[in-house]
């Protein structure tokens, strides 16, 4: 495990700690102050192709046992990809003048596949999941399962409505039934794309 810390007064960048990915596992708060732990850590991704993504990630909701010292003691199991073009900072409002410290513990990532490609091709009654040939055999190559990939998966456009009314994007659950790997072995993959087979064009990315 690995270590480095980020304030509410500037951002951290990335590319410092000399890796492309890691795997934040836990905060924790350096003067063992549970405030500190109540304020979102954004991340901020900038790429060379001008794309940029903002998102936090609130420490608080990891902690879990008042009992210990004040930390999260839950995995916390955030994968940031490309470090080279992110930066970390503490958010914190202006009526808070004191600096904000984390301590922030990471593994780095081995990812098994760095691109995986998924077929979906619209018909007349719903959406049909496929893997390529290519694709089926890198999972079966890089992971020692006994469930194997399936051929397809169909899914009706009622179903699929419905369904992510409720339960969010349908692929998400399309996506371990397809490969026959778990939720911690898709981490395991760097990217997935879902690709209109007939235009080769990038439908979704994950």
């Amino acid at each position: 495990m690995s270590i480095f810390k980020i304030l509410s007064n500037k951002e951290f960048d990335l590319k410092t700690i000399n890796t492309e990915d890691i795997q934040i596992k836990k905060f924790k708060p350096l003067k063992q102050n549970i405030q500190h732990l109540s304020f979102p850590v954004m991340v901020n991704q900038v790429f060379p192709n001008g794309r940029k993504y903002t998102y936090p990630i609130i420490p608080i909701t990891y902690f879990s046992n008042f009992k210990k010292a004040i930390e999260t003691d839950l995995e916390i199991d955030i994968i940031i990809n490309y470090c080279q073009y992110t930066k970390l900072k503490i958010y914190v409002p202006n009526e808070f003048p004191e600096v904000f410290e984390l301590f922030v513990e990471y593994e780095n990532v081995n990812y098994v596949i760095d691109d995986l490609k998924v077929y979906v091709v619209k018909q007349m009654d719903g959406f049909n999941y496929s893997l390529p040939p290519s694709e089926f055999n890198k999972i079966i190559q890089f992971f020692n399962k006994q469930n194997k990939p399936v051929n397809n998966i169909f899914v009706p456009f009622d179903v699929k409505s419905a369904f992510e009314y409720i339960h969010g994007p349908v692929a998400n659950y399309v996506l371990p039934a397809l490969t026959g790997l778990d939720e911690d072995e898709l981490k395991l993959i760097r990217k997935i794309k879902f690709i209109d087979p007939r235009t080769n064009i990038v439908i979704d990315a994950k």
